[in-house]
């Protein structure tokens, strides 16, 4: 009876590290390719920096990067509140 527990026990770890390693393998592949289009995104944004195609003045670059950093902060808030949820356990 002892080592069928055991060998259950084992077979339950290596399913939780096979689903926790798919997991990862997907944050990281979707994680990545938003991240690239985010800096493709800004890269074209800065674009609309040449005066010669483009008018604009500081008020604009104001507004643009507030609302750049707010919705980054907000993003990051996300990510951090998940890993810091603390849940009562007796």
């Amino acid at each position: 009876m002892f080592l069928i527990k055991n060998i259950l026990h084992i077979f339950e770890r290596c399913k939780y590290t096979i689903i926790m390693s798919a997991k990862r393998e997907r944050f990281e592949k979707v994680a990545t390719n938003r991240v690239k289009n985010i800096l493709k995104y800004l890269d074209l944004l800065g674009n609309c920096s040449n005066t010669y195609t483009y008018e604009y003045d500081q008020q604009d670059i104001d507004k643009i990067f507030k609302a750049i950093s707010k919705k980054l902060s907000e993003t990051k808030s996300q990510y951090h509140s998940k890993l810091n949820k603390s849940s009562f356990k007796l």
